[in-house]
């Protein structure tokens, strides 16, 4: 009677490894869109900045303005705790802070308005048009001291992360080359507002 009884385990055993191994191997559109090495926002951003070469650089700082968050030269995190921070550096209003879990940045070093890059992974991935809107919103209602910004991007990738980019940059070089370097790293990222206003 064991020896039926462990022939039975060792069978359905068996059945269970097969079935797990053919669900591991089905492959969708969906796994082909994974953010491989990305844990946080800042990965994202850090794997853009890796990707330009030193003649497309240009003088970054990241994080927010907190001394101890502030990067020179890479992107950093944000404190998405200092809602205020979050609406002045990043232009995320309140409705759309709300929907975010953690965020990273980086800025022109001499001016924030010239080009300014953000990631977002927000607490909930069906959440992603919606606030990819209400940053659009916030930005086309944005005004600087010296005008708004009259380019922005808005890009959907998987997983509930957005990235958006802003800033008043002449003839666009800057803008064009991080929205370049994005779409090649993760090729499925749906650009939702590309607009030079």
């Amino acid at each position: 009677m064991k020896k039926v009884l462990a022939l039975i385990l060792v069978g359905i055993m068996i059945a269970s490894f097969v079935g797990c191994e053919k669900s591991n191997n089905t492959t969708d559109n969906s796994e082909s869109n994974k953010l491989e090495g990305v844990n946080a926002p800042i990965d994202i951003l850090n794997a853009v900045w890796s990707s330009y070469s030193d003649e497309e650089k240009f003088p970054i700082m990241g994080g927010d303005f907190n001394v101890d968050n502030l990067v020179d030269g890479a992107p950093g995190v944000f404190d998405i705790t200092d809602k205020n921070a979050l609406g002045a550096q990043l232009v995320c209003g309140e409705e759309a802070a709300k929907m975010v879990e953690c965020a990273a940045s980086f800025t022109h070093s001499m001016n924030s308005n010239i080009f300014t890059g953000a990631a977002y992974r927000l607490k909930k991935a069906d959440d992603s048009d919606k606030f990819s809107t209400l940053m659009l919103d916030s930005l086309k209602n944005n005004t600087w001291i010296c005008g708004s910004p009259d380019k922005v991007m808005v890009a959907e990738l998987t997983d509930g992360y957005v990235v958006v980019s802003f800033g008043q940059d002449g003839d666009g070089e800057i803008f064009t080359t991080f929205k370049d370097k994005l779409k090649k790293i993760y090729n499925f990222a749906d650009i939702k507002v590309d607009s030079i206003q």
